[in-house]
């Protein structure tokens, strides 16, 4: 019938804020830039679809912006059905992002 709209702080910068958005069953969760952090994995429960931004391969050092392995594991933490990776920055493009978890993820 109707759809409700959620928000939380991702810690990017003090003013970065991450989407949840639920209709009919269906929940999908943008991360916008952001870090790994608690209130963005509980932004992402049970998801049906988490777009989540993805500026890094796995193993970089980065404290401004989520990795694969970040986006991975935040994913696995909340649940989500499938993750899709975004804003990907040259050194993760090209595959360097790949599966490194189950395949839903």
């Amino acid at each position: 019938m109707g759809w409700t709209l959620e928000t939380a702080l991702t810690e990017h910068t003090p003013e970065s804020i991450g989407f949840r958005v639920e209709a009919d069953g269906t929940t999908v969760v943008y991360s916008g830039d952001a870090i790994e952090c608690p209130a963005l994995r509980h932004l992402a429960r049970d998801a049906t679809v988490f777009v989540c931004e993805c500026s890094f391969p796995r193993g970089w050092h980065t404290s401004d912006h989520v990795t694969a392995d970040g986006a991975g594991r935040m994913a696995q933490a909340a649940n989500a059905r499938r993750l899709v990776l975004s804003h990907l920055y040259p050194p993760a493009a090209g595959g360097r992002c790949r599966r490194a978890g189950p395949s839903r993820i």
